[in-house]
C-alpha cells in the first residue's frame, strides 16, 4: 500500500525572522509536510498557483497585497474551500478576525502567542476541517 502524499504548507510572511522560525518548527513537527516559503502575497499566491497546496498560513501585514486578497483567491467561495487558510497577527482585532473567519480562514493567531507547534496544530486542525468539507461536497 501507497503512502499517502506529504501535505503541503505555504508559508507566506515578510518578517524573515518569523518565516524562518515558523518554517522550520513546522519542518520539524510536521515530518509528513513540504513547507514552500514566501515573502510577499505576490509570491506567495504564484506558488499557490503552480503547486498543490493543503494550507496557507499568511501575516496578515504583507508588505504588497492584503492579506485579505490573498484569502480571497485563495478561497474564492467558502462554500467550496479546497484549501485551508491561517492568518498570523502581531495583534489581532476580532472585527478583524472574525471577518477572516467568515471569509474562509479557519484561525487567526497572534505571534507572540503562537509557539511553532501550535501553529502545527492549527494547521492540522484546519485541514482536517477543510477536508471535512469537502467529503460532504462529494456526497
Amino acid at each position: 500500500m501507497a503512502s499517502a502524499a506529504p501535505a503541503t504548507v505555504l508559508l507566506i510572511d515578510g518578517f524573515d525572522k518569523d518565516r524562518t522560525y515558523y518554517a522550520d518548527r513546522l519542518k520539524a513537527s510536521l515530518s509528513n509536510c513540504d513547507v514552500l516559503e514566501a515573502r510577499d502575497g505576490q509570491s506567495g499566491l504564484a506558488l499557490h498557483a503552480s503547486r498543490h497546496v493543503d494550507c496557507i498560513v499568511t501575516e496578515l501585514d504583507l508588505t504588497d497585497l492584503s492579506a485579505f486578497e490573498v484569502l480571497l483567491r485563495a478561497v474564492p467561495v467558502v462554500k467550496h474551500q479546497s484549501v485551508a487558510v491561517i492568518m498570523l497577527a502581531r495583534a489581532v482585532i476580532p472585527s478583524i478576525a472574525n471577518l477572516a473567519k467568515r471569509y474562509g480562514a479557519q484561525a487567526v493567531l497572534v505571534k507572540q502567542l503562537t509557539s511553532g507547534d501550535e501553529l502545527a496544530t492549527a494547521i492540522l486542525t484546519s485541514m482536517a476541517i477543510v477536508a471535512s468539507i469537502r467529503m460532504v461536497e462529494s456526497r
